[in-house]
């Protein structure tokens, strides 16, 4: 089996993976930065691939609060949105590898994590 290693920065990242990566820099960013911590010793292009298409979750808080049960109603109503946003971040540490969030274009909170 042939195989050929290559270094990117993000720009060719996201050039070499448009094809399975979101739409939003940041997204792109957190995820990068990310499999350069967990492959630092170097991986191939499948292995990327896999983890990014299988692995990897994109969600928003809405998302995550309609299909997890990390927040009780009641308790919802009472919260304000950065706890909200605490509640599941401490919900995703406990239960899988948080990669990051942020704030896309709708202003709405979006999630990295490991599928779980």
């Amino acid at each position: 089996m042939l195989t050929i290693k290559k270094e990117l920065d993000l720009n060719d990242f996201m050039n070499e993976y448009e094809d399975i990566l979101p739409s939003d820099y940041e997204a792109c960013e957190i995820i990068f930065d990310n499999l350069e911590d967990i492959f630092c010793d170097g991986t191939d292009d499948m292995t990327i691939r896999d983890y990014v298409r299988f692995q990897m979750m994109v969600s928003t808080a809405k998302e995550l609060l309609n299909d997890y049960d990390i927040i009780d109603e009641e308790d919802l109503q009472e919260l304000d949105s950065d706890e909200v946003y605490e509640k599941i971040e401490e919900f995703l540490q406990e239960n899988t590898m948080l990669l990051g969030s942020y704030e896309d274009d709708d202003c709405e909170r979006v999630f990295i994590y490991d599928e779980f």
